[in-house]
């Protein structure tokens, strides 16, 4: 995959993630302290020279928020939706 096809697939699945979780654009970019502008190019991968990628810094307030895998949406592999926390699926160790 080249980098530019990697950024389009990114772009796609912070969008899928975005849609899945029931959230407008501007509902999420408020979430995230950014214009709906600003957060449109992350999900369109359209930045004013090259495709833009959610920056690092937004990934796992993004992540949290979608209830979303970080590895998923970084590399799109493994399970979108991130697993519950251990303490919520009860204690296995007895």
């Amino acid at each position: 995959m080249t980098p530019t096809e990697y950024r389009w697939a990114y772009a796609e699945r912070v969008k899928q993630a975005r849609k899945e979780s029931g959230y407008t654009q501007d509902q999420m970019a408020r979430l995230l302290r950014l214009t709906q502008p600003t957060y449109s190019k992350y999900e369109s991968g359209r930045g004013e020279d090259a495709p833009s990628l959610l920056p690092q810094h937004l990934i796992q307030d993004f992540c949290l928020i979608c209830r979303v895998n970080i590895e998923w949406l970084v590399t799109g592999e493994g399970p979108m939706k991130a697993s519950r926390p251990s303490k919520e699926r009860g204690n296995d160790a007895a």
